[in-house]
């Protein structure tokens, strides 16, 4: 499972959100960071990313578990992607780095806020980012031969 990665905040640690001015100003103004769709993000492929993930592991889980598995787990990951609208917010336990600088703080010219991960609240498990693709697909692999073995 995802255990491993779920964020728990450690006492005083703070978390950044990186944007351009204009955001800064209105979380200021609002007291609140809005989460946006996946598709306005700087990287409009995440979703897609995901699916791709999700497709290698099901094939490398295909013979073990058989097609009407991979068919049936399948099915609502196609029907999630085709008809929900995936909301974001991002934030980094990092105060400067220059990617995030680049890719949401204006190339520089925006701000990071650091605040208290206790202020976020949310029906949602936070879960720290897994960029290597094979741990990605690792990953999925055993949440679907957890599926599989539950199912039994």
């Amino acid at each position: 499972m995802n255990l491993d990665r779920w964020y728990k905040p450690d006492g005083d640690e703070l978390i950044y959100h990186y944007c351009r001015p204009e955001p800064f100003v209105e979380i200021v103004r609002t007291r609140s960071i809005w989460v946006s769709a996946s598709y306005t993000m700087n990287d409009a492929t995440e979703r897609s990313w995901g699916y791709s993930v999700f497709q290698k592991a099901a094939k490398a889980i295909e013979q073990e578990t058989g097609p009407e598995f991979v068919a049936r787990t399948a099915s609502p990951v196609i029907a999630g992607a085709n008809y929900s609208m995936l909301m974001i917010a991002c934030f980094s336990l990092d105060a400067d780095v220059l990617s995030q600088w680049r890719a949401y703080g204006e190339d520089g010219r925006g701000f990071a806020i650091g605040f208290s991960p206790k202020l976020i609240k949310v029906p949602a498990k936070q879960l720290r980012v897994l960029y290597d693709e094979d741990a990605q697909i690792q990953e999925l692999i055993r949440n679907l031969r957890h599926i599989y073995q539950v199912e039994k």
